[in-house]
């Protein structure tokens, strides 16, 4: 998927996901069960934001007043829809990753693959040549051929067609394999 593509897909989920981050906010104020629970997160939050904002100013920690219900609410509502929103987008996020990763693997293993056949290839064509050159080497002339125009030499005055020397002292050439990463 292009950047813009993603970048659009990731607006269209996060617009969508408002309406329902609102909807969160407005239970919370109707339902009492969902209400105690935004009350009680909240003063969580607000504990914990107090308790390390001391520690991170070196003045020791004095009785917390808690936030009132409505305030309480209202902040629990939001910490839990911002989070049901940042959910959606790491969930995207984590979608698109593991949809990349795949592909990838999918694309090398496409790779090996053909790699593999192109070396099974090679070596039946190997196969082949040596056959085909066992069977010039065991060629003879008929007697009964006797060219006027082409003059055949016999076998040893015949040039070699196949150095066995040159062939194995020869470097066989390497396939370069990429990876990226």
């Amino acid at each position: 998927m292009s950047s813009i593509a993603l970048k659009l897909t990731f607006l269209l989920v996060r617009t969508v996901s408002k309406p329902i981050a609102n909807t969160i906010k407005g239970q919370a104020k109707q339902h009492p069960r969902f209400r105690k629970v935004c009350i009680g997160f909240a003063q969580w939050v607000h504990r914990t934001d107090y308790y390390l904002r001391m520690r991170v100013l070196g003045e020791n920690a004095t009785k917390i007043r808690p936030l009132n219900d409505t305030r309480a609410i209202e902040t629990g509502a939001n910490i839990l829809s911002e989070g049901f929103i940042f959910s959606v987008a790491g969930g995207l996020i984590l979608f698109e990753s593991v949809r990349a990763r795949n592909k990838e693997l999918a694309r090398r293993e496409s790779i090996a693959d053909d790699i593999a056949t192109l070396q099974d290839e090679l070596e039946f064509l190997k196969r082949n040549l040596k056959q085909q050159r066992i069977i010039i080497e065991d060629y003879k002339v008929p007697q009964e051929l006797n060219p006027s125009v082409l003059k055949i030499p016999k076998r040893e005055d015949a040039p070699k067609i196949y150095n066995e020397e040159a062939a194995t002292t020869q470097a066989k050439p390497e396939v370069p394999v990429t990876t990226n990463k």
